[in-house]
């Protein structure tokens, strides 16, 4: 078996006029032109960070985000990334992830891999497992997006420490590093979007590899 310790870094696709707003119009009480034309400039401010926020909020979604970077280590090994600085297409660097994979472990017809992060059932690992689907990518190993924590096909950090029926145990990955006593990170999952816009490529990679090294501490420390 081979504990894959492993994390995704995602950003929306197309752009914040793909996303469908109201019309704004005026209550009808609203007479004077001046007054009307003040309050629609008003709610247009105020629409146009809405539709920032629900732009960005599609990257939670495989059918409206992508795949921009991956970091992941096996066991104590070095971590590894790939992503948008040195592979343009997703298609290409989901593909660069599993081939490397296999690469380290040429023995092996098919992995038997358990995969270990923060929150993967409820995000990384359906959201991998969609991209692939809707790219046509066939893993050469089970991404088993619908396994429970604990098995012998995932640890996810975040429903071992709590409850997996209670969401109200579900903390976060920054709260649960904290605790444990490890520095705060610089950046974070909210600020890839930016980054990236910023062809900050660097600040991503660094991100995502100081997530598969905290989760790779939580796991370790959860296993005592």
């Amino acid at each position: 078996m081979l504990d894959l310790y492993f994390d995704i870094e995602c950003i929306p696709t197309g752009s914040p006029s793909d996303v469908e707003m109201p019309e704004i119009t005026a209550p009808g009480n609203y007479k004077d032109p001046k007054k009307i034309a003040e309050y629609i400039e008003k709610k247009e401010i105020e629409q146009d960070a809405s539709r920032d926020k629900l732009f960005r909020d599609r990257c939670f979604d495989a059918l409206t985000g992508e795949i921009i970077s991956i970091a992941w280590a096996i066991g104590d090994d070095a971590i590894q990334t790939t992503g948008c600085w040195n592979l343009s297409r997703e298609f290409d660097l989901i593909q660069d992830f599993f081939d490397r994979v296999v690469f380290g472990y040429p023995t092996h017809k098919r992995l038997f891999v358990r995969w270990i992060g923060h929150n993967i059932l409820k995000f990384d690992l359906p959201y991998l497992w969609q991209r692939c689907v809707l790219l046509n990518i066939k893993p050469p190993f089970l991404i088993p997006k619908n396994a429970r924590s604990g098995g012998d096909h995932v640890f996810d950090t975040m429903i071992e420490w709590g409850n997996q029926y209670d969401k109200s145990t579900w903390k976060s990955q920054s709260v649960l590093a904290k605790a444990f006593g490890l520095e705060p990170q610089e950046t974070g999952g909210a600020d890839v979007y930016d980054q990236w816009l910023a062809k900050d490529y660097e600040a991503i990679r660094t991100h995502n590899i100081l997530d598969v090294e905290e989760v790779r501490i939580l796991h370790k420390r959860m296993m005592l």
